[in-house]
């Protein structure tokens, strides 16, 4: 069995998640606003990585 994932690989996994569901790279939410920075950091790069290269 498998450890969930926690701290940075969680909000990164989040990242990408809402870049495969269509979400904005920035929500405009509470929560994302309260979260701390290293957090809102790996949520971006969750979802820049989801995104690809696009010339």
């Amino acid at each position: 069995m498998k450890r969930p994932l926690s701290g940075r690989a969680w909000f990164e996994a989040q990242g990408r998640r809402a870049a495969s569901t269509g979400l904005p790279r920035t929500p405009l939410s509470q929560m994302w606003r309260n979260w701390p920075a290293w957090a809102r950091d790996a949520w971006s790069q969750g979802w820049a990585d989801q995104q690809g290269f696009r010339p």
